[in-house]
């Protein structure tokens, strides 16, 4: 089973998210260990072959589940390769199926300048080389307002992806 997760960057509640991957992880067990006992033969296919974790390696929902992740490091050393990282590639040249022509902006520190699109190539990268089953959201901003995170999961409805939303407000 291949889970993306993706949210807003200021995204804190470490529970809720926790608790969602926890219940995938769990349920994913549950599914195969059922499949064992009744035929001692696992279908082909990937779903059942492993759990893979997708994150972009942003701050915030991304990060937050890179931890969750951790400890599944000490309980199988095959899972480190199932935990897969896209961070945005802030330099990378322009794509014309993603930007705009002469939008590069300068950076705020430093030299150069960054393509605004990287993080929707990001996305659609996930989609496109890591073949998600499910995209799991968190956001602390009005549904659709955190720019990214809705990139994310038009991106994966329109791939057909099942997409499940949290929103928790962190504002008061």
């Amino acid at each position: 089973m291949r889970v993306l997760v993706c949210g807003s960057k200021s995204y804190k509640d470490i529970d809720s998210i926790c608790h969602t991957l926890n219940a995938a992880y769990l349920s994913w067990q549950v599914s195969r260990n059922e499949w064992r006992s009744c035929s001692g033969d696992m279908p082909a296919g990937r779903y059942w072959d492993e759990f893979v974790l997708i994150e972009g390696g942003a701050p915030g929902a991304d990060e937050i589940a890179a931890r969750w992740w951790a400890p599944q490091l000490e309980r199988d050393d095959r899972v480190e390769r199932l935990h897969i990282q896209v961070p945005a590639d802030w330099g990378a040249p322009c794509d014309p199926a993603f930007c705009g022509k002469q939008h590069r902006r300068p950076r705020e520190h430093g030299p150069g300048s960054y393509c605004p699109a990287a993080e929707a190539r990001r996305n659609q990268k996930m989609l496109d080389e890591y073949h998600p089953d499910i995209v799991f959201a968190f956001t602390d901003e009005p549904p659709g307002d955190s720019k990214d995170t809705k990139d994310m999961c038009d991106r994966a409805i329109a791939a057909g992806v099942p997409v499940w939303v949290t929103w928790t407000d962190q504002h008061g």
